[in-house]
């Protein structure tokens, strides 16, 4: 069977900074997926620029099946040094899965991400790797159908910290969190807002670090065919509108005049409805 890694995220900037220091990158290339999460050191336009660059070179790098000493040797050469700390640094997790979800998992520094199967959440199996001095954690992943795989930035484990909790939200609280709420027709963008909805509540709604929340989710692909605006040729009416009914999957119809050609084949009558559940 097919399958699809539906991902999606949030994040929450650190109380007073108009840029996030994490960053989110996601690219689809051939049978894969490279979702990755980067987290800048420090906050504002300094992690920002660190985490950008870190999620950008390793998503189009991991994705072109560059080796992963490759990668972090690339990263070490092109990040800019922080002239306070005099560092180059940003964490990283990287997950890489086809569609038969099979691929692995890479975390530096990063919170440990949490592997939600058969409606509970658990651990990965890491094997742990030196490159440039760095130690890097790799997970093979096998993955089936209803798996959910969450990464964190370190800002949702500090959450609380000093307000709400003496220690902050430590990762066996978000765990025990995920394995309440998680229900299995649900979003991977929705998992993720939702992780991050409940730290912006332990921070008493001032985040004391950047929070980001990425969700990946393995579900089995759901085609669906986009009609929008009319063939160029109206004698063509039926011959698109017949070709777009033969797709597999759900239909979706965009604009008026579209709407009615396809009514009209189908012998329908087009409805306006003017209630927004939203």
């Amino acid at each position: 069977m097919e399958l699809y890694l539906e991902n999606g995220y949030t994040s929450l900037n650190k109380k007073r900074e108009e840029l996030c220091g994490d960053k989110v990158e996601a690219v689809v290339k051939g049978d894969y997926t490279t979702v990755v999460l980067a987290d800048g050191l420090g906050s504002g336009v300094k992690a920002n620029i660190l985490a950008t660059l870190t999620s950008k070179i390793l998503c189009t790098l991991v994705a072109n099946d560059v080796d992963l000493e490759e990668c972090i040797d690339a990263i070490i050469q092109t990040l800019p040094v922080c002239k306070e700390r005099g560092i180059a640094y940003s964490t990283f997790s990287v997950i890489h899965v086809n569609k038969q979800g099979k691929g692995y998992l890479f975390e530096f520094d990063n919170p440990e991400a949490v592997y939600y199967h058969d409606g509970k959440c658990g651990d990965f199996v890491r094997e742990e790797y030196t490159y440039h001095d760095k130690i890097v954690y790799a997970t093979e992943l096998n993955l089936v159908e209803g798996d959910v795989i969450v990464l964190m930035s370190d800002g949702v484990i500090h959450a609380g910290i000093g307000k709400v909790l003496n220690f902050g939200w430590v990762r066996k609280d978000v765990m025990d969190y995920l394995d309440r709420v998680i229900k299995p027709d649900m979003s991977a963008r929705c998992i993720a807002c939702m992780l991050a909805g409940t730290c912006y509540g332990l921070y008493v709604e001032e985040p004391g670090d950047d929070t980001t929340v990425a969700a990946v989710r393995i579900r089995e692909v759901s085609p669906v065919s986009l009609m929008v605006g009319p063939p160029l040729d109206k004698a063509q009416d039926d011959f698109y509108v017949k070709k777009f009914l033969a797709d597999e999957g759900k239909k979706v119809v965009c604009g008026g005049t579209t709407s009615q050609i396809v009514a009209r084949y189908l012998n329908k009558q087009v409805l306006s409805d003017m209630t927004f559940p939203d």
